[in-house]
């Protein structure tokens, strides 16, 4: 059994719509309205989740009294890493809305904060603690090349080319890969969801593959295996890696973390953009 999802009555059903698509990762369904009933609803999803949000709205609903009450308390939605629930929160603070708590780690061990929705209900902030990165092993090599092969499919469409290396990399390939580079595995709950490959040559450390399953992008993940990279290498004066120019996510994460455009060179149409990070000893 699993919950399926949570329903909160609301008195703006768009205003508490666009609250949660402008702040956190979410889908929003198409919008149902029963006119017979008068009653209206969104159900919203998010990434890496089962269970969704439905809020709904019906005219004879009133407003219920804001102290604590027997029913819902508040609901907790995982944002990702300890930095996704701190930049968030701050995100929240200067848009002006309610922080009941700052970002904490609780008693019982999670890290999280508390802030309120225009309706002034309660929601927890939470990261995923339960993660490890470490050095992959044979065993994992073909689990990371599936995965490497679903990441790259959004690539693919992008450039509407699905012959790209990563999609048509082989079992041998990516042995060869293992004997000759560090590859690293991100897990959470004993499935891998995220890798990156990196080797040093003359100085410069080059990365490789950086991959994050679907349902856990835009949490912090990439960052935490390109800061693991840096970190295994931290003798290594220079850091290079690529992209495709209409890459835009790998791009804006790239330059974020201090990699800055040195070359770019056209293969088979696509522009390839170059990216170093020069390191200060």
């Amino acid at each position: 059994m699993k919950i399926d999802h949570i329903a909160i009555w609301t008195r703006n059903l768009d205003k508490l719509k666009d609250f949660y698509l402008r702040f956190f990762d979410c889908k929003v369904s198409v919008r149902y309205d029963n006119i017979k009933n008068s009653f209206s609803s969104y159900f919203l999803s998010f990434t890496g989740c089962d269970t969704r949000i439905e809020i709904m709205q019906r005219p004879d609903i009133g407003d219920r009294d804001n102290n604590e009450r027997i029913g819902l308390a508040h609901f907790a939605i995982s944002v990702g890493t300890k930095e996704q629930v701190n930049n968030l929160t701050k995100r929240f603070e200067i848009s002006g809305v309610t922080i009941d708590s700052y970002p904490r780690t609780t008693g019982d061990g999670y890290y999280e904060s508390v802030i309120r929705d225009p309706d002034n209900n309660k929601i927890e902030l939470t990261a995923v603690l339960d993660y490890t990165i470490t050095k992959a092993n044979e065993s994992d090599l073909a689990q990371i090349l599936y995965l490497q092969k679903c990441c790259y499919l959004s690539e693919a469409e992008i450039y509407n080319d699905y012959a790209i290396a990563p999609l048509t990399q082989n079992f041998e390939s990516i042995k060869n890969d293992f004997l000759n580079q560090i590859i690293f595995k991100l897990e959470f709950k004993g499935k891998i969801i995220g890798s990156v490959r990196a080797f040093v040559q003359n100085d410069s450390c080059y990365i490789g593959k950086l991959i994050v399953d679907k349902d856990y992008q835009n949490k912090g993940f990439g960052r935490l295996l390109l800061e693991t990279v840096e970190r295994e290498f931290n003798k290594t004066t220079r850091f290079e890696l690529f992209t495709g120019f209409k890459s835009e996510k790998n791009l804006f994460l790239y330059n974020k973390l201090g990699y800055r455009e040195f070359k770019a060179e056209e293969t088979n149409g696509i522009t390839i953009k170059y990216l170093e990070k020069i390191i200060s000893r």
